[in-house]
């Protein structure tokens, strides 16, 4: 039981630093029984098949908010260990929604803030949102900063965004593939005599 809480606090924490963990320039180290703790990147933000959406910023009281919208990978593309990754929130139905991060610190994930309802063909969106620290005390933050809530105005700037970031994910899911039409090679041939017929 003491085995299964340590690896929990270490996905936590390889998840909620990620960027720190990842940060190429300067590299945050969290060791847990003297290991490394590994960045947990909720993106698969390197991955070949992972979409990058464009990202937009606007201003609250001066400060600025920047969005970044992704399209995941579906599941039966990816290694085990990819796959336990992107499932930060139990399922990957239940993983879609806003990334919040306050100073690059992951605060909340997986959820669409009733913006939007977690919906099967939107399960690959995911859309990091950074919030400076001169917002807090917009978003309502408890005294741990690990839960929030979008004030009024953020609020209907990620509506608008959350309805156009979910296509792509739609798409993907929607496509069954291509079939290809070419010449058609028999690997038996069908070999009639007069007993009957056999394969050759």
């Amino acid at each position: 039981e003491l085995d299964s809480v340590m690896v929990g606090v270490r996905d936590h924490l390889g998840l909620v630093f990620h960027r720190f963990i990842g940060d190429s320039r300067h590299p945050l180290v969290i060791q847990l029984n003297g290991r490394a703790i590994p960045a947990l990147d909720p993106f698969l933000s390197s991955h070949r098949r992972t979409q990058r959406l464009p990202s937009e910023s606007f201003k609250v009281e001066g400060s600025t908010v920047t969005v970044q919208p992704y399209t995941v990978p579906r599941l039966t593309t990816l290694s085990s260990a990819d796959r336990a990754t992107l499932q930060v929130a139990g399922q990957l139905r239940d993983s879609q929604g806003f990334y919040i991060y306050r100073a690059r610190r992951l605060v909340i994930w997986g959820t669409w803030f009733r913006i939007l309802p977690r919906q099967d063909m939107a399960k690959l969106s995911r859309v990091q949102v950074d919030v400076p620290n001169t917002l807090d005390h917009l978003w309502a933050l408890d005294i741990k900063k690990a839960t929030a809530q979008p004030p009024p105005e953020v609020r209907r700037r990620l509506k608008k965004f959350a309805e156009r970031v979910t296509v792509p994910s739609k798409n993907t899911l929607n496509w069954q593939g291509r079939k290809e039409n070419g010449p058609t090679q028999h690997v038996w041939q069908l070999v009639t005599h007069e007993h009957g017929f056999s394969y050759a």
